[in-house]
């Protein structure tokens, strides 16, 4: 777990999203933050758990700048009430209706250390119902997760729920395998369900999402199902960005949100995750 570099990791991030020009390469930018080239240089090859090198264009010569590529539209399935990704590393998920909001009587959560600073899981027999990043501390992520499940017995696991972390972070581990909890409104699992099928390191505008999800006019409203996700990294908000390039915003920071994508783009430039629907 590459998580005790993320403090480091995100500062730079941080500093470099306002001072771009002022960091044209490694050198400079390392010792804009007060490091030497190979000291930063190994804090994010133990980050990315490799080589960050393939990370570097997204960082100095940003696709954030420019239109988006058009989006490849992946085969998907049109029903939601359970559906399984084509893309690599992506959950298989199972799509509860909202009137199932009290599902299960045993809740069990944990909070543990994560690529993207610390985090509460919840899960129940029947999979990942939680993740959420704090901002903070995690006593607001916690309270969250006993207001949505006030029925449930809760149970806390933080030796557990590290597992999880080793499992859903790992870009080697077949996450295939994970189950997803979800529950929302037809619309915000029908969105939900259209990330799905994004795979590492894609990009995609509100509108490309809007589209993917089989409602083309109702960009608006992608970004309101976005923000009521309750299972982060997992189903994918990450990858959304406006269709001008900009980041746009992240309930979890946009610097966390910088971050899922440089750390994604790395993967794939190692060969651990798929490539870019649109690479050659």
């Amino acid at each position: 777990m590459q998580a005790c570099q993320y403090d480091t990791v995100v500062r730079a991030i941080e500093y470099l999203r306002g001072h771009r020009s002022q960091c044209a390469s490694l050198d400079a930018w390392a010792a804009a933050i007060g490091m030497r080239k190979n000291q930063l240089q190994q804090v994010l090859d133990t980050w990315v758990g490799g080589s960050f090198k393939g990370a570097a264009p997204l960082l100095f010569a940003s696709r954030h700048s420019a239109v988006l590529p058009h989006y490849q539209e992946s085969e998907r399935e049109d029903s939601f009430d359970c559906c399984r990704s084509p893309a690599a590393r992506s959950p298989s998920a199972v799509i509860t209706s909202a009137e199932n909001h009290a599902f299960d009587s045993g809740m069990n959560h944990g909070i543990t250390a994560t690529p993207f600073g610390d985090a509460v899981i919840g899960w129940t027999a029947r999979g990942v119902c939680f993740l959420q990043f704090c901002l903070t501390d995690c006593r607001a992520r916690l309270a969250e997760l006993q207001a949505l499940w006030p029925q449930a017995q809760h149970t806390r696991q933080d030796a557990e729920a590290a597992e999880w972390a080793r499992k859903i972070f790992n870009p080697r581990a077949d996450a295939s395998s994970i189950q997803l909890l979800i529950h929302g409104t037809a619309f915000q699992r029908a969105v939900w369900a259209a990330l799905l099928t994004t795979a590492p390191a894609q990009l995609l505008s509100y509108r490309q999402l809007a589209e993917l999800a089989g409602r083309p006019n109702a960009q608006r409203a992608v970004g309101s199902a976005m923000a009521a996700n309750k299972i982060a990294f997992l189903i994918p908000c990450h990858r959304v960005i406006r269709e001008t390039g900009e980041l746009s915003s992240y309930r979890w920071g946009k610097s966390r949100k910088w971050a899922m994508q440089i750390w994604e783009a790395a993967q794939v430039e190692q060969g651990t995750l798929c490539t870019l629907p649109w690479s050659g």
